[in-house]
């Protein structure tokens, strides 16, 4: 992957300021969007990240690869306009240079932004912390269409135990102190189905088990774990599914990382509307919900009258609370 990410070198096209290396910075949401996805950075930066925001030194960036509509590229569907073709490259660029110098917080990489490059998203994400706020407390890496409860990630934060591994860095032997938690998932196969989007022919991983790793819906892993993971995913060969590839094959297998499950990050579909929103109140995060939803969900636990403690919904069968692990 080093050839593809470059690492020691500035890639970005656009990059947001720094972190300030004097102050302590407690989360750096890691945001996964497209360029077309105008609709729900907005909503992220309404809801969630400005609940981050308004805590202490918090740091929110999307990152996105080069838009392109290009039709032909597998499971990728360039966005239509209301004549019903496919938005120009020329046309999503000033829409998006527009967006960058209102907001700042929007990281651009050389890449193509399709689905099967989802690897060199997070990838060249891990590249951008590592350079620019490499301090972090902790790093939420989050696709742009999941809820986050604030209140409850943070609360988490401030008690999480922290596990230990011991790794050669710099060629000596170290302690790391580092938490990794999420959606797990523990007894996944291969999948060798060639029409599939997550489709992982055997030149890529021969392996039928894929090791243990945590769904890419959402993730939070420990700032101790910025450089080595970082180093793992640019000395390690790509494959197609960046959540396997980044907390898999590096974390689990090769770092030899305790990944743990946490019962609050809820893989969807979930079913909203009414009290049956005021579930939400007892997750972390929440995969996937369309921005008109996600803005109504928001609206919903905090207008004070619909979630009581009367009306307090128990999660449902969706939300994949059994702890897998």
């Amino acid at each position: 992957m080093s050839h593809f990410l470059l690492p020691g070198e500035d890639t970005s096209i656009l990059s947001p300021e720094a972190c300030d290396p004097d102050q302590s910075i407690r989360v750096v949401g890691l945001v996964m969007t497209a360029p077309q996805n105008f609709h729900d950075r907005e909503v992220v930066r309404s809801t969630w990240a400005k609940q981050f925001q308004q805590r202490d030194n918090v740091k929110i960036v999307f990152i996105m690869g080069m838009y392109t509509d290009n039709s032909s590229i597998p499971h990728h569907t360039p966005p239509i306009d209301e004549n019903g073709n496919y938005i120009a490259e020329e046309e999503m660029i000033t829409q998006l240079i527009e967006e960058y110098e209102q907001h700042g917080d929007i990281i651009v990489e050389g890449f193509l932004d399709t689905y099967l490059n989802l690897t060199l998203k997070t990838s060249f994400g891990l590249k951008w912390i590592e350079k620019n706020c490499p301090n972090a407390d902790y790093v939420l890496k989050i696709d742009d269409n999941v809820f986050v409860h604030t209140d409850n990630l943070f609360n988490y934060l401030d008690s999480v135990k922290m596990d230990q591994s011991y790794l050669v860095i710099n060629g000596e032997n170290t302690t790391l102190e580092y938490t990794f938690f999420g959606n797990k998932w523990t007894n996944a196969n291969s999948n060798r189905n060639k029409n599939s989007k997550y489709y992982l022919p055997k030149e890529y991983y021969k392996e039928k088990k894929l090791p243990y790793f945590l769904r890419g819906m959402a993730y939070v892993f420990s700032g101790s774990l910025i450089k080595p993971l970082f180093y793992c995913v640019s000395h390690t060969d790509y494959i197609p599914g960046e959540d396997v590839f980044v907390s898999g094959i590096c974390g689990s297998k090769r770092l030899r990382l305790t990944l743990n499950h946490h019962k609050g990050f809820w893989r969807g579909p979930v079913k909203v509307g009414g009290t049956k929103t005021c579930q939400l109140n007892n997750a972390v995060a929440v995969h996937d919900f369309d921005y008109d939803v996600m803005r109504n969900i928001y609206k919903t636990l905090e207008d004070g009258k619909t979630c009581t403690n009367k009306t307090e919904a128990k999660p449902t069968s969706e939300t994949n609370l059994t702890d897998k692990s």
